[in-house]
């Protein structure tokens, strides 16, 4: 996806890779699907969503780099809080 990490880290890991740009995973997706695209380069949370919609599609065992996820929370929720940490 433009400007994010998973981008900057496929062009410096796959420096001979042509690689598109999108600000949308369902683009992405659906570039993958019609040919356009070898693979897409996403958070895993992202990739597992995607592969649950699209069995014909699979999320590779290799990772290209690790990389937290993080979750934005209203401040004071500790209700919230408590559910995302368990």
């Amino acid at each position: 996806m433009t400007g994010t990490t998973g981008e900057t880290i496929a062009k410096s890991r796959l420096p001979r890779a042509d690689i598109k740009s999108f600000d949308d995973v369902m683009d992405a997706v659906t570039a993958l699907n019609s040919g356009q695209l070898d693979g897409i380069v996403t958070a895993f949370p992202t990739a597992l969503q995607v592969t649950k919609k699209n069995s014909h599609l699979r999320i590779p065992d290799e990772t290209l780099a690790d990389k937290d996820s993080s979750v934005a929370l209203h401040k004071g929720d500790s209700e919230l809080l408590q559910k995302v940490v368990q």
